[in-house]
């Protein structure tokens, strides 16, 4: 697969999960809609709320992973499947939740291989999906291994959310994670190293 396949995949499930209009309660926007708008939030500690950062973290690591031609057929992995159809009846879920229905929509648009992908650090973890990773020579905590075709679908991100190719990241073109946590760079993500104060 191409990296520009990957990535129409991955701009596919992003705007699957978009239109699902899912509501996450750890984003700031979020909760302020879902308590009716800015005016009943004045005052409170509903939309932002900070947190003192906790002992660092691991950075980078796998999930799971779904290799070429992948189908749901054992108990354990047929969960993401579940865990995805409630996120979208329930029509609520944080980073872990849409990732997991990004993931299930890039499966059965015959997108491989797909991996979800956690990012821990001190204060904040993360939850995401890619397509397109180098299964037969990556490391999952070294980017730079991933290969050519590597895109990072992210559909917590933004409020509808984000799809960039591994190598755009490495290089620089785009940044990630940086709006709030800062983690804008691959070192950074690697090691788990967050700037500041986190937004939870």
């Amino acid at each position: 697969m191409s990296l520009e396949h990957n990535m129409q995949i991955a701009q596919s499930a992003i705007d699957h999960v978009a239109s699902l209009d899912i509501i996450s309660a750890n984003k700031i926007g979020h909760r302020i809609r879902a308590a009716g708008g800015i005016d009943n939030v004045i005052g409170s500690d509903q939309g932002v709320r900070m947190q003192e950062a906790g002992p660092a973290g691991d950075g980078l690591g796998p999930v799971r992973h779904f290799p070429p031609g992948f189908h749901f057929d054992t108990a354990t992995q047929g969960q993401v499947r579940i865990q995805a159809g409630r996120c979208v009846y329930s029509r609520f879920g944080n980073c872990q939740e849409l990732a997991m229905v990004a993931a299930i929509h890039m499966i059965d648009a015959q997108g491989a291989p797909i991996h979800l992908m956690r990012f821990n650090a001190a204060g904040y973890d993360h939850v995401w999906t890619t397509i397109g990773v180098d299964d037969d020579n990556w490391a999952p905590n070294d980017m730079r291994s991933w290969g050519h075709d590597a895109v990072w679908v992210d559909p917590w991100q933004t409020d509808t959310g984000i799809a960039f190719s591994i190598r755009d990241f490495i290089a620089g073109r785009v940044r990630n994670l940086n709006a709030i946590y800062m983690c804008n760079s691959v070192e950074r993500v690697q090691a788990g190293n967050v700037l500041g104060n986190n937004i939870s």
